[in-house]
């Protein structure tokens, strides 16, 4: 897909609310899928994995190792709050940290392309 854009794009990791089915790719496996097939970066945005987490297992942290860390070109880290035992994705609160086997500060450590 790249070389038909005139500019760099990325794939977002996103909030899946849906159970895995048998078979079916893991959210790490497929969000790299898609940034390897379209040739683009990835925004990795901790809160909708930490949303996945609570939503359900596996841990953020089992996504992040599934993802090629030279293609996340940006990280994403906002809040949200809880509708009718959902936790949705959304700026309305700060994000909730010490909740998640995420680590931003140390994640970032290990991304090739953060400034530091």
């Amino acid at each position: 897909m790249a070389p038909h854009l005139p500019v760099p794009f990325a794939v977002e990791t996103g909030v899946n609310y849906l159970q895995p089915c048998a078979g079916e790719m893991s959210d790490g496996a497929f969000v790299a899928a898609v940034a390897e097939a379209a040739d683009c970066g990835i925004v990795l945005d901790l809160h909708n994995l930490w949303a996945n987490e609570t939503e359900r297992p596996p841990a953020g942290g089992a996504v992040l190792a599934e993802l090629p860390l030279e293609r996340i070109w940006e990280v994403h880290l906002a809040g949200g709050s809880e509708f009718q035992g959902y936790w949705l994705d959304g700026p309305l609160r700060p994000p909730c940290p010490g909740r998640s086997s995420l680590s931003p500060g140390g994640f970032c450590r290990s991304c090739p392309r953060s400034r530091r």
